[in-house]
């Protein structure tokens, strides 16, 4: 009888070992659907980019870090000028292929250690990843400006785009993450105001 007690417990042994495999590969696979869902619920769909609330996080995490070493944190708000009027006459394809057209030219223009967020309809910003004096500052943007008016290229016609763009830093315009991205916003407007395609830097408070 133990010959047939041995094959009852080899085959009990293979199903737990078949039942482990199978028990790991749905677990990678809940791993992978869990990453996939982090990812999708930080990243705008259309452009692959950083959303608001990962924007966020990052902005939160640099400042805590300059509070301690009393660096500076700069974000730039990127607002696109006369969007609505491609979406309004060339239909919401040709604003998708803007919008993404933007976000590869921005993730190019600038670098690895710079968070580049799609926060809104035609709105992007960025957060530096290194402290940078005012001039700086405006050649990163006027960096910004010049890549962005090249013509977009969409079922062979040439789309003019331009953007506004608003910079504000931290500690000189703004004491926590809410009223720095809402210094550069409002730079931004001004950037409008004053004939768009150009940059404002925020004016400190008070």
């Amino acid at each position: 009888g133990g010959n047939a007690e041995h094959k009852v417990v080899s085959t009990l042994a293979r199903t737990f070992r078949d039942m482990r495999v199978q028990i790991n590969e749905q677990i990678s696979e809940l791993r992978d659907n869990q990453e996939e869902l982090e990812h999708l619920a930080q990243h705008d769909p259309l452009t692959n980019l950083p959303n608001r609330r990962k924007f966020q996080e990052r902005l939160d995490l640099a400042l805590a870090q300059a509070k301690r070493t009393g660096q500076r944190v700069c974000v730039l708000f990127i607002d696109l000028d006369r969007f609505k009027l491609i979406n309004d006459t060339l239909g919401h394809d040709a604003g998708d292929a803007v919008l993404q057209a933007v976000a590869l030219r921005l993730q190019a223009l600038l670098r690895e250690v710079d968070t580049v967020a799609r926060v809104g309809g035609d709105e992007f910003v960025v957060l530096l990843g290194a402290s940078a004096t005012d001039a700086q500052l405006e050649a990163i943007a006027d960096k910004l400006l010049h890549g962005l008016r090249e013509p977009i290229l969409f079922q062979g016609q040439q789309l003019e785009q331009a953007c506004s763009i608003g910079i504000a830093a931290y500690p000189e315009h703004a004491a926590s993450a809410v009223e720095l991205l809402a210094a550069a916003d409002q730079a931004m407007y001004e950037a409008k105001t004053a004939g768009r395609n150009t940059l404002r830097i925020a004016r400190p408070p008070g």
